[in-house]
């Protein structure tokens, strides 16, 4: 099967500062205060069968922030658990049925990993009439609220993991590619509870590595809430894996090295002879690694 592998990466950027913006006065919060959310705000989950399998794939739909119905796949191995999990998350316009988050799940089963592919806000069954997919820039306050969002969707996503039987809760970690990989970033820097993180083909420090976010004001004050440079160093000390392309025509080679360079061991990063769709590279295979790493991290004590 030929994967699709729709991560494309849509640079649609404000060259000045928002309608109607005005000057604030500037006021400073740690940042976790932006992911936080009520530890007891009930989940509502909804779980129907969505596929006898094997692998058995599982509707889940949970509550998070704002009251919003957060839609997932939940993919479970052969047995009776409980498994470690990955939470996988797509690229721009993809979703939890994008043929390579189906991949990963399936590749990720067959070694006894269970996977839990949440769509991001705008995305799947989040879709909205005129709501860019394109969120993980800071060009708007939309794109702002949908990171944050998406952010503490994918924390209510491990809440859910943890009410599971099935599911070793203290053994999860995390997959997300290009768009996934930006967004996932501050989820995983925040989120302790992910113990191994993979990030495909993203980067960050966009601020200055794109010429159409410089000497913007609002981009400005933005990233420092967004952008993946500034979380990706609070995933140490928990492994974390880059896999990126030596050809990438929508990720720039400086945005990947400045991301990389802001995260702190244990990292690791392969290069991958393919553009933006690695898999597309004839000598390496970007699943072997992804399973091997997760395989690694997540499986032992099983």
């Amino acid at each position: 099967m030929r994967l699709r592998w729709l991560w494309g990466l849509v640079f649609v950027l404000a060259a000045g500062p928002a309608v109607g913006a005005q000057e604030e006065p500037q006021i400073t919060l740690p940042l976790s205060d932006l992911f936080a959310y009520d530890l007891s705000l009930p989940l509502d989950t909804q779980v129907t069968s969505d596929s006898v399998g094997p692998p058995a794939r599982w509707h889940v739909v949970y509550t998070s922030t704002h009251d919003k119905r957060v839609p997932a796949l939940l993919t479970l191995p052969p047995g009776s658990g409980p498994f470690p999990a990955v939470i996988v998350v797509a690229g721009l316009g993809g979703d939890k049925r994008t043929d390579y988050v189906m991949a990963t799940a399936d590749r990720l089963a067959a070694i006894g990993i269970a996977t839990l592919a949440v769509d991001s806000e705008y995305h799947g069954e989040r879709r909205l009439p005129r709501r860019s997919r394109s969120m993980s820039f800071p060009t708007s306050y939309l794109n702002r609220d949908a990171t944050i969002q998406t952010v503490i969707d994918l924390r209510r996503g491990i809440d859910y993991l943890e009410t599971r039987s099935d599911i070793d809760a203290s053994r999860v970690g995390f997959i997300g590619f290009s768009q996934g990989a930006m967004l996932g970033t501050p989820f995983c820097g925040m989120e302790k509870r992910v113990k191994a993180v993979c990030l495909v083909v993203g980067g960050g420090d966009f601020i200055n590595v794109l010429p159409a976010l410089k000497d913007n004001p609002l981009a400005a004050r933005l990233s420092k809430m967004m952008d993946p440079v500034h979380f990706v160093g609070m995933i140490a000390p928990r492994p974390l894996l880059m896999l990126n392309a030596k050809k990438d025509e929508l990720v720039p080679r400086a945005a990947t090295d400045a991301l990389y360079n802001a995260a702190r061991e244990p990292k690791e990063i392969i290069w991958y002879d393919a553009g933006h769709v690695i898999s597309q590279d004839p000598n390496r295979d970007p699943f072997d690694d992804m399973v091997a790493f997760m395989k690694k991290h997540l499986s032992a004590g099983k």
